[in-house]
């Protein structure tokens, strides 16, 4: 869940009509630009119709109406989510992270891309699921959450 602002929590999954009404218009539009696997995929979609809605260094994968959050950037304040129950944000700590999931803690890395550098910590989203959240920190702060989906 994505909590907006103190009053609007969104869900993982949620129309593109709540998500502009709340969030409002994207910053930027892509097509086709997811890599591997959507939310949305099925042996008969075309990865071409597939839209991101961004928000700085936050994204939303579109399909037709419905919408869903792949990545929240947490640096701006804008944005918190809730994990199992807990809130999470910009002034979520690593060491925290580490307490709440100690295995999950113990099993964390290094992530480089081409413009910054994470420590990175991996949590299942359920029992039957082979999803996973991934949270990135930068300077022991929560920089980013991802809901990634295996290929």
């Amino acid at each position: 869940m994505v909590l907006v602002n103190k009053h609007t929590i969104l869900p993982l999954q949620t129309s593109v009509a709540e998500l502009t009404q709340y969030i409002g218009k994207p910053d930027a539009v892509e097509r086709g630009t997811i890599e591997c696997c959507g939310y949305f995929d099925t042996p008969h979609s075309d990865p071409s119709d597939a839209v991101m809605y961004c928000y700085g260094a936050s994204d939303f994968e579109v399909y037709g109406q419905k919408a869903v959050m792949r990545t929240i950037g947490f640096q701006s304040g804008r944005f918190k989510a809730r994990l199992d129950g807990t809130l999470v944000d910009s002034a979520t700590t690593l060491a925290h992270i580490q307490r709440l999931y100690p295995q999950a803690g113990q099993q964390g890395g290094v992530q480089k891309t081409n413009t910054a550098s994470f420590w990175v910590i991996t949590l299942r989203t359920g029992e039957i699921s082979d999803d996973a959240w991934v949270l990135k920190f930068q300077r022991g702060k929560l920089a980013q959450l991802e809901y990634y989906i295996p290929s």
